[in-house]
């Protein structure tokens, strides 16, 4: 919600289940076999919506709120280069009555193109910049190879996969 209060949760809707009714339930499979790479990301989406950080409320309002705003509205292309990117990674500083936020935009194992590198760093920089509350956005790209762990360790995951169009 906009304003000064939001929902955390929302257990309105709830769906109850007998353990034992699942043992003669059928599925069918959402990964095919070979797609090692989807069923290990849904897992660790899965995990991870039980150990997310909460996140300070400056810091809702200043990246969090507009970067999801702004991927939902998000053209293809600014899409496309989004779904390369596997983790948005970021550590805000205060500087005077402004923020500095440091982004790292965390890749599987391949650096990302130049052009989309930059591309993504000036959409980032107008999406922080309409809430007025930052004073300087600073992006690096890294890959699992590249990123060393005092810094991953560090900085904030922003939960953004609900967002990607996979």
């Amino acid at each position: 919600m906009d304003g000064d209060a939001g929902l955390i949760a929302d257990g309105s809707r709830r769906a109850l289940i007998e353990k034992r009714s699942l043992l003669a339930a059928r599925f069918n499979p959402t990964f095919a076999p070979e797609d090692g790479q989807s069923r290990r990301r849904f897992a660790e989406w899965l995990g991870g919506r039980y150990s997310r950080s909460a996140i300070p409320e400056e810091s809702v309002r200043a990246v969090q709120r507009p970067i999801v705003r702004a991927v939902e509205k998000a053209d293809a292309e600014t899409r496309r280069r989004l779904d390369e990117v596997d983790e948005v990674l970021f550590r805000v500083l205060k500087r005077a009555s402004l923020l500095v936020v440091d982004f790292v935009l965390l890749t599987e194992g391949a650096e990302m193109d130049p052009e989309d590198e930059a591309e993504l760093t000036g959409w980032l920089d107008e999406v922080i910049a309409e809430s007025g509350l930052v004073s300087e956005i600073r992006v690096a790209f890294r890959t699992p190879a590249t990123l060393n762990l005092h810094d991953y360790t560090e900085l904030t995951r922003l939960e953004l996969d609900h967002f990607s169009s996979e």
